[in-house]
């Protein structure tokens, strides 16, 4: 546009002057001036950069374009604009630096970024950084119009679309790790996973992998210098998650031992990742071992900067990352993977009396709560399962069951309790061998079935077909009951009873029957399976809690040791947590 003389002595102004704005000064023609907004354009693809330029012009918009990060920022030096279209993949800045560099320099222009990368973690990742919206490639252009028109008329990221990218996490699909960990890792973390030979690690990172992988959320799984690829990949074939359809297409596995043995930080980093992006659209990235494939570096320094520059590429990918390695309790606080990590997760076997248990620990997670603590898990056909710890702080409130009682089924013992048990209660029935515990918790079950209250018999001692004959001499069918959905037995030896699990199995019964009684025999029983004793009174009062919260009446049976003298009724002070 030509400009008159007195373009030369500018008025003062408040920023920089937007590209395709009419200058201080400039002829008397703006009403002229194009209704379309200035618009900068950085594409490193030239025939999309032409497509873009000529669609945005025809649209009425000023078109400002460049071809790399770098001259982005140049042109950003001398000019705001309305709105940028931002590639996110450029081989010398990337998207997500030109993203930040622009909103710390430019805060009200809107930016769209534009990703051959399509994901909800890509796009959150750009809303995190200030982006108001996200196109994935290949895209329409009325795609492209109804974005920039939806993004000029309400500029800034809604509250709803904020809460989202502040909340997205990655569902482990390993059953109950989610709980554990808030609802799943956060996306884009980069996680380590630790443990002795044989913890799980290897198995746990499969499981998660096969649980996420599909056509558009790809995997990534890179063996290193730990087991060879044909061996790992035979080990899993057993498990229940390993899905064969799914190689090659949304999970693939590679094998670096040969591109890094012996090697440095810089030809190490060099091969992963020229391995990782040669593999293209990937989600999630597992490098089995991490540990080994740092080992050859000289020092903790070069292992820091490796480790650092590492997460950077994987930032830029946009993937979600596990890193395994067989780490000692010293490398877990000197290692300088443990600093760079956002989450730690440790899996350990110990030795409980003659058996042995396995345990998760999640040590570290940036970006949400976790439950903290020792949780017991098991591997099974179907793989990896957790059982969170119980703890009596996670029970809800009590339910209020008012002045009922639940009537034993024995004359007398319920007149001189005024009717019976008060629902929602614990009773506790202490007595020696043989004095007829058991049978007062089998007439407390029938009694309630008979009027039509489900009810759950949890035994450590008779297996079913014992406690069904014991009951068939009092005249109670309980197989009958079974059939009517009145009546359901569990029984489980103590001896490798995993209780957290057990606990789990109960929670789970309990709300698939509406059970609105339960008889426990015994408690001694779960004392030999819970050698510590300050552990045993946390889960019984854990447990007491939860059938309380529901209305549930419980009957819980102990054997006395003494028949003579003053005995003593329980152990460890469970009679506290009695009603």
């Amino acid at each position: 546009m030509k400009k008159s003389s007195a373009a030369k002595t500018p008025r003062a102004s408040a920023g920089p002057k937007r590209a395709g704005e009419l200058q201080p000064g400039a002829e008397k023609v703006t009403q002229l001036r194009p209704l379309g907004k200035s618009v900068l354009v950085v594409e490193d693809d030239q025939d999309l950069l032409a497509i873009l330029s000529a669609f945005l012009q025809k649209e009425g918009h000023r078109v400002t374009t460049a071809a790399s990060g770098q001259e982005a920022r140049a042109k950003l030096e001398d000019a705001a604009f309305d709105l940028a279209l931002v590639d996110i993949r450029m081989p010398d800045v990337s998207g997500l630096e030109v993203l930040r560099w622009l909103k710390e320099r430019h805060p009200d222009t809107q930016v769209v970024m534009i990703t051959g990368y399509a994901s909800l973690g890509t796009a959150v990742e750009a809303l995190r950084g200030g982006a108001s919206d996200y196109l994935a490639k290949p895209f329409e252009m009325d795609q492209l119009r109804s974005v920039i028109e939806k993004t000029l008329e309400a500029p800034g990221l809604p509250a709803s679309l904020q809460e989202t990218a502040a909340l997205v996490r990655l569902e482990t699909g390993v059953p109950n790790l989610d709980d554990i960990v808030s609802g799943g890792l956060p996306a884009h973390s980069m996680n380590v996973v630790t443990g002795a030979p044989g913890s799980g690690k290897s198995i746990l990172c499969q499981q998660i992998a096969f649980h996420n992988a599909r056509p558009d959320h790809r995997v990534l799984y890179l063996s290193t210098l730990s087991e060879p690829l044909e061996k790992l990949i035979r080990y899993q074939e057993q498990f229940a998650y390993f899905d064969k359809t799914k190689l090659d297409k949304s999970i693939v596995y590679g094998d670096v031992a040969e591109s890094i043995l012996g090697q440095g930080a810089a030809s190490t980093f060099e091969a992963l990742v020229t391995r990782i992006t040669s593999a293209g659209d990937i989600k999630l990235l597992v490098i089995d071992s991490f540990k080994a494939a740092c080992e050859s570096m000289k020092d903790r320094a070069e292992q820091r900067a490796f480790t650092y520059n590492l997460a950077i590429k994987l930032g830029e990918v946009g993937c979600t990352t596990f890193l395994i390695g067989e780490y000692t309790s010293r490398e877990l606080e000197e290692d300088p993977v443990f600093a760079i990590a956002d989450g730690i997760i440790e899996l350990r076997t110990e030795a409980v009396e003659m058996a042995s248990a396995r345990f998760l620990r999640v040590l570290k997670l940036r970006g949400g709560a976790y439950f903290g603590g020792l949780h017991a898990f098991n591997i099974a056909s179907d793989g990896i399962t957790v059982f969170p710890r119980i703890i009596p702080t996670a029970i809800g409130p009590r339910k209020d069951t008012g002045d009922e009682r639940a009537r034993t089924g024995i004359e007398g013992l319920d007149e001189m309790m005024h009717g019976g048990i008060p629902k929602g209660s614990a009773a506790l029935v202490a007595g020696g061998a043989g004095t007829g515990k058991t049978l007062l918790g089998l007439s407390f079950i029938v009694a309630g079935a008979e009027q039509g209250e489900p009810g759950l018999i949890i035994t450590f001692q008779e297996n079913p077909e014992q406690l069904y004959r014991i009951a068939k001499g009092f005249g109670w069918d309980l197989p009958a009951l079974e059939e009517q959905k009145l009546c359901r037995v569990l029984h489980v030896s103590p001896v490798e009873m995993n209780t957290e699990e057990y606990a789990i199995r109960i929670k789970h019964i309990v709300e698939e029957t509406d059970a609105q009684r339960v008889m426990i025999d015994s408690i001694v029983d779960l004392e030999t399976a819970i050698p510590s004793k300050g552990r045993f009174k946390d889960y019984i009062y854990a447990l007491v809690s939860f059938l309380k919260s529901r209305g549930i009446t419980s009957v819980m049976t102990n054997e006395i040791a003494e028949l003579f003298g003053f005995p003593k009724l329980t152990t460890y002070g469970v009679s506290a947590v009695m009603d």
